[in-house]
């Protein structure tokens, strides 16, 4: 049989090639029957081959890219068999009828191995060593490998010594973590798991199975085996503990209680009943592990909620790729003002409009609503909205969030999902608490998934939501009558592959689903040692191009935009039907998702780091002009040295529209991989500045401590001073705020900076106020006004005239202190600077009413209480 991959010319029989480990034949993806490698349609179905049905389509590589299709990195299990007292038998035996015992018990295991689907890698002396998981994954190879060894005890006694006496074997197996591919002149592994395989052959007896230690615990429950004393092996560092396998466990029924999900659906269907009919909701919490089936339970939810008149909406919260505008928060407003996926800034800006028009939100909201939509605000709302503080935003964009579901609510019942509630950060937790408090009072029922390990929906999230009641429903597996109904949905009842696969898939839907979707035997023998065993299983039947489409899609995140995939695969025209039709991928609004997270985890794993780091880059190229926070992301995972300037990057571009929290988040990302120079000051002062705007001084100290500590004497090192010193006036740590001053005036001088340097002295002035010092204090503020007046700084000039305004009021000369805070207020209010017109405008509205100009008083007074609620 002709090898398609290397021309190589295979004896007849085989089912991989001898020459480079290329799969010999396929089998059909549609129902499975297995046919020769030549034959161009399914002998079971006659359904295309995948060779004809893709025209025999090449891998998607670049132009003069390394071919690495079949270069991944892999979980396997590695077997070694040797031949028991072999140096007697070569003193017995003519070297002829050594050679002819040494191929009889070639023959015999490899026999053996090709039955369970292993690969045989070469043979040393009299040693056999094979593969289970490459090149081909199957989901049950470590078990595969234990079954063959068992065999291979039984069979290697048929075969006789010299005296007749019955031959014996020993066999040790590792399991772990390879890179497989093409080396030298054919394919192997690379991996500690290999030399551990061979070192365990060593502990074994004539005629016994060692197995790893990592092996043993991958098997719990499914062998017997009992531990020998730790020993010493070669180029194996400590001591290495190896079990002796007896046999396969009992098949006994599993302890693993099955709860089938009748009773909660008829549970939650009470629930939206009584929410329907009392117009008072409830939090329902769906916790399972991964896989278990949370995010099918609330489709059918979904769907009694619609059969009683609810509205329904979904949003899903990921821990990677999250692009500009598809965080959960953003995609559920979107949903809940009927805006489709994919819509363009003119779209999303209408969408806006008639909100504001029909009364679901004020004037006052649109801001806030103008970033959840990602359009530009414009006019005095867009002004207030820049200037408040990140808590305030926050707490007026949850509002709005919530002030709507409240207005949808009353019309028609709402039903909410928010999916994987444990990838869930901290701002967005207080946004799902918002959420769920609304349902005390809102005929609102918000369904909340989240995974059993670092349930974040704890007593402390709980005790935010008020009133509102919580549901939690634990899930349970499948139980076999379930399984079963789901297995005959996706293969039609009566497949005689349906009953060995319920019965290995553990209760599990999406391990069910996936020994579902193996072909022929292989699904019926398969059993869930891995996710990513069971993904590789699937991916390795796939064309060679769509397989690298696969891997390259799981660079992208869960969530897969098309085009940036075409531009990873270097194909402005490929499309990812085939993956869709396979199930890998499913449209998701207008762009593409992995069909589980485990999916793509599984395919993520299996890249060599290499080419990773190739993808990642290729990725950051992408974004580089449209999200520029995944392209920091994508180059911290390509571990490339311009990840911490591409965290500085998008941590200002996100600073400069108003994400405080992400923007601190982004630029501590990139202080964790910037070791020195003028990027690690850069994002260290950023970051002092953003915590300083969040009231967190005692964090924001350090954070220009440390940009202080690594930065020479210029610009980024004058800029670290002053904010040191501003949050040491903080702390009231005057001495130590005059030796920081000191130090920032000798640099401002030297680099003629007349902006920093009035800062200088109206921070220093700031200083001698609450000392009651005012002449210092009066002097410092006017030689500030001075410079900021010369050099044109207009923000400069204000806080000079703040100071100097609060100097000539202790001093009781309060009419000169009125026309300095008359100053300040109008430099503020015609420059944009509202925080500094808010923090005036009290004491201007004093001055004016001690002249006894009570209507101008009163004026004042209000814009500055309106001003303080809208900064908050």
């Amino acid at each position: 049989m002709r090898c398609p991959a290397c021309d190589l010319d295979n004896r007849e029989g085989r089912k991989f090639c001898a020459g480079c480990g290329a799969g010999l034949g396929w089998a059909c993806a549609k129902c499975g029957y297995a046919n020769a490698a030549g034959e161009g349609f399914c002998g079971g179905c006659g359904q295309a081959s995948p060779t004809a049905a893709a025209g025999n389509q090449q891998a998607l590589v670049k132009p003069g890219a390394p071919s690495t299709a079949g270069d991944e990195r892999r979980q396997v299990a590695i077997l070694f068999a040797d031949l028991s007292g072999f140096t007697a038998l070569s003193s017995k035996l003519d070297a002829e009828d050594l050679r002819q015992l040494v191929e009889a018990f070639y023959a015999k295991v490899e026999g053996v191995i090709a039955h369970y689907g292993g690969t045989v890698d070469k043979h040393i002396g009299d040693a056999v060593m094979a593969l289970f998981g490459a090149p081909v994954a199957h989901g049950d190879d470590a078990l595969r490998a234990v079954r063959a060894a068992l065999d291979i005890q039984l069979a290697v006694p048929e075969l006789k010594g010299p005296s007749g006496e019955p031959l014996a074997s020993h066999v040790g197996i590792a399991g772990g973590e390879v890179v497989a591919g093409g080396i030298g002149r054919g394919y192997t592994v690379l991996g500690d798991a290999v030399n551990l395989a061979a070192r365990l052959v060593e502990l074994a007896r004539p005629g016994e199975i060692v197995i790893s230690d990592s092996l043993h615990r991958q098997l719990h429950g499914q062998i017997e085996a009992s531990a020998l004393m730790p020993a010493n092996l070669k180029g194996i560092p400590g001591p290495v503990t190896g079990w002796r396998l007896e046999a396969l466990a009992s098949p006994v029924g599993s302890a693993t209680p099955f709860v089938g999900r009748e009773a909660d659906l008829s549970m939650l269907g009470g629930l939206l009943q009584s929410c329907r009919v009392g117009k008072r909701g409830r939090i329902v919490v769906l916790r399972g592990e991964a896989g278990i089936g949370k995010s099918r339970l609330t489709e059918e939810i979904a769907r009694l909620a619609q059969a009683q008149d609810f509205v329904t909406h979904r949003t899903l919260i990921l821990d990677f790729g999250t692009g500009k505008g598809q965080d959960a928060i953003r995609l559920l407003m979107r949903s809940l003002l009927m805006i489709p996926p994919g819509s363009d800034k003119q779209e999303r800006k209408a969408a806006a409009d008639q909100a504001t028009a029909i009364g679901w939100l004020s004037a006052e909201d649109r801001p806030s609503l103008d970033d959840l939509l990602d359009i530009p605000s414009e006019g005095e709302g867009r002004t207030l909205y820049q200037a408040m503080d990140e808590s305030t935003r926050q707490a007026r964009r949850r509002g709005l969030l919530t002030g709507l579901v409240k207005r949808l609510a009353a019309d028609r019942p709402l039903f909410l999902t928010i999916e994987d509630a444990h990838w869930a950060d901290a701002a967005l937790l207080e946004d799902l608490a918002a959420l769920g408090a609304v349902t005390a009072e809102t005929p609102l029922v918000l369904a909340i998934t989240t995974r059993p390990e670092g349930d974040p929906l704890d007593r402390s999230w709980r005790a935010k939501i008020g009133a509102a009641g919580v549901s939690t429903i634990d899930l349970s597996p499948l139980s076999v009558a379930e399984s079963a109904e789901l297995a005959a949905d996706l293969l039609g009842s009566g497949d005689e592959r349906i009953a060995a696969c319920v019965e290995r898939a553990g209760g599990n839907p999406f391990f069910l689903e996936q020994l579902l979707r193996h072909t022929g035997e292989v699904a019926a023998a398969a059993v869930p040692a891995s996710v990513q065993s069971l993904v590789l299983g699937r991916a390795d039947r796939l064309p060679p191009g769509e397989k690298r489409a696969l891997q390259a899609a799981s660079i992208l995140g869960q969530r897969v935009s098309l085009s940036a995939l075409r531009h990873l695969l270097g194909e402005p025209g490929y499309e990812a039907k085939n993956l869709i039709d396979q199930q890998f991928l499913r449209q998701d609004g207008g762009g593409l998702a992995f069909v589980h997270a485990l999916m793509r985890e599984g395919i993520y794993g299996s890249l060599l780091k290499t080419r990773r780091r190739e993808l990642h880059r290729a990725a950051a190229v992408w974004f580089a002009e449209r999200d520029l926070p995944l392209r920091a992301q994508h180059l911290e995972m390509a571990e490339d040295p311009e990840a911490s300037a591409a965290y500085l990057a998008a941590a200002e571009s996100t600073a400069a529209v108003y994400r405080i929290d992400q923007a601190l988040s982004l630029a501590q990302r990139g202080l964790g991989l910037a070791e020195t120079g003028g990027v690690r000051t850069a994002l260290a002062n950023l970051a002092g500045e953003l915590l300083q705007g969040m009231g967190r001084t005692g964090e924001a100290i350090e954070a220009f401590q440390l940009a202080n500590e690594g930065a020479p004497p210029g610009a980024p090192h004058l800029r670290a001073l002053l904010g040191l010193a501003q949050g040491l006036s903080v702390q009231d740590k005057f001495d130590d705020v005059a030796v920081t001053l000191d130090r920032a005036q000798k640099e401002a001088e030297a680099m003629e900076l007349l902006p920093e340097r009035s800062r200088i002295h109206t921070l220093r002035g700031n200083a001698y106020f609450p000392r009651g010092d005012i002449a210092r204090c009066l002097a410092e503020h006017s030689e500030a006004l001075r410079l900021a007046e010369v050099s044109g700084a207009m923000e400069e000039q204000a806080r000079a005239l703040g100071g100097l305004a609060d100097a000539y009021y202790m001093r009781g000369l309060f009419r000169t202190s009125g026309k300095m805070f008359e100053r300040c207020v109008d430099i503020s209010a015609s420059q944009g600077f509202r925080r500094i017109e808010a923090a005036n405008l009290p004491m201007l509205g004093m001055m004016v009413m001690m002249d006894r100009e009570l209507e101008k008083a009163l004026h004042l007074a209000q814009r500055a209480v309106t001003m303080a609620e809208q900064i908050g």
